[in-house]
């Protein structure tokens, strides 16, 4: 009965089922394709970094003090006080000195920056490798997401059973879906920070200590607890798809374009069919 309330009170829902599983057959079938074409090149527990967790730790722990120094203390609040793309960019430049800055400090301390994922990419291009994982796993995500609104009654407080803040914002603030400075930070600058901090430092230094499914699933988790309650499950299964792929392909580039490629989506159907989120 839920999921047909669901149903009636989202008239696009049935149309995105049928999206989601045209696009996770299309995915599977590219991604067969292009692993038969072309030598994938598998993570192994020597590229990673014993000291990701810390690396991991430490990056977070900055960013979110240079958040709080960016939009004033409480920044839940203060945050109100600024527009969308003033956040973004306060978010994106916060993530971008942390991560320079503890990624710098790892480097010269002698933490090599191909064991934090950052190597050339090999094998089959590593943007059809992005495209065929993100549609293989848009379904999941999709499915995360329905779960989530259907489950938020009885699991989150009434203030969580709503869209995303951000994207909340990005629908009613004028101006904020047609920012260029919107767009690029949450597509591209915020996608690559978080593969940087969440798969090249997190899941690669859990890699070294725990089996490669252990270690993406609790990436994944990990991931999924930093994005609000609401989203949370979705975040948590696109985690461990950018995590498996990051372990099938031993780069952070396709990680990194697959990302960028769920964000420009979301971004896009909140613009088209924003009754889906």
């Amino acid at each position: 009965m839920p999921v047909v309330a669901l149903a009636q009170d989202s008239p696009a829902l049935l149309p995105l089922l049928g999206l989601a599983g045209a696009m996770g057959l299309a995915g599977v079938g590219l991604w067969r394709l292009l692993a038969r074409s072309g030598r994938l090149q598998r993570l192994e527990r020597e590229d990673t970094s014993r000291h990701g967790a810390a690396i991991f730790l430490g990056t977070l722990l900055l960013q979110q003090a240079l958040v709080q120094m960016l939009l004033g203390k409480g920044s839940g609040d203060g945050a109100a006080d600024y527009t969308l793309p003033q956040l973004a960019a306060s978010l994106a430049l916060a993530g971008l000195l942390a991560t320079i800055a503890v990624f710098g400090l790892a480097a010269r301390l002698g933490v090599a920056s191909t064991s934090l994922g950052v190597r050339a990419h090999q094998g089959p291009p590593a943007p059809l490798l992005a495209l065929a994982a993100w549609l293989a796993c848009w379904p999941v995500v999709a499915a995360a997401s329905f779960l989530s609104r259907l489950l938020s009654p009885w699991l989150f407080e009434e203030s969580s059973f709503t869209r995303q803040d951000y994207l909340e914002r990005f629908l009613s603030e004028q101006g904020a879906s047609s920012s260029a400075v919107v767009w690029v930070c949450m597509v591209v600058v915020i996608p690559v920070i978080e593969e940087l901090i969440f798969r090249g430092a997190l899941f690669g230094g859990l890699r070294r200590v725990l089996p490669p499914p252990a270690a993406m699933l609790l990436s994944g988790l990990l991931f999924g607890a930093v994005h609000d309650p609401i989203a949370m499950l979705p975040a948590a299964a696109l985690g461990v798809m950018l995590a498996w792929l990051y372990e099938r392909t031993g780069s952070l580039l396709a990680p990194c374009l697959a990302h960028m490629l769920q964000n420009g989506f979301t971004l896009m159907l909140a613009t088209t069919i924003p009754e889906y989120l």
